[in-house]
């Protein structure tokens, strides 16, 4: 297994997969730290299945329900499950608490995107641009030219990369 990924205490990975696997089945109302269950979360969306990570997802938001990382992390399971108008309320409420995280730029545009309202997305991208800078800026526009060319607005893809 990869878990000495997502941990540099193998132990101490196994011991909060297997608290997590206790509040999950209501056999302890154990608290876990936010970053054991962003690291379980992860473990899940790399290891196991999206259905799993975003039952994690849900679970921490219990114990951490203005964790802006978590919600970022719910609305990009919505969009997998392509209930876009889901993830951009679920990312408004993560930019209410951090609003400097990339993945929470890009997912917005994701979302645009699937609801087919491009204008919205364009916006969104002119304002991010403003807003970061530097490699911050650069890591934007790479992650957007994925994002457009899974749209095949291929234009978009090429204004990102210049």
């Amino acid at each position: 297994m990869l878990e000495e990924n997502y941990s540099g205490d193998k132990k101490m990975f196994e011991s909060w997969l297997q608290m997590y696997e206790d509040i999950r089945t209501g056999k302890s109302v154990t608290l876990l730290e936010e970053e054991a269950f962003l690291e379980i979360i992860e473990y899940f969306d790399e290891t196991q299945s999206i259905k799993k990570a975003a039952e994690a997802t849900d679970i921490a938001l219990v114990y951490y329900p203005f964790s802006a990382s978590l919600l970022v992390k719910k609305a990009d399971y919505q969009i997998v499950e392509r209930r876009f108008e889901d993830a951009l309320v679920t990312l408004d409420q993560a930019s209410v608490f951090d609003n400097h995280d990339i993945n929470n730029t890009i997912l917005k545009i994701d979302a645009c995107l699937g609801l087919q309202r491009e204008d919205d997305a364009m916006l969104e991208m002119e304002t991010a641009l403003q807003r970061f800078e530097g490699d911050d800026c650069m890591d934007m526009l790479f992650e957007l030219a994925d994002v457009f060319d899974d749209y095949e607005i291929f234009d978009k893809v090429f204004d990102c990369l210049k």
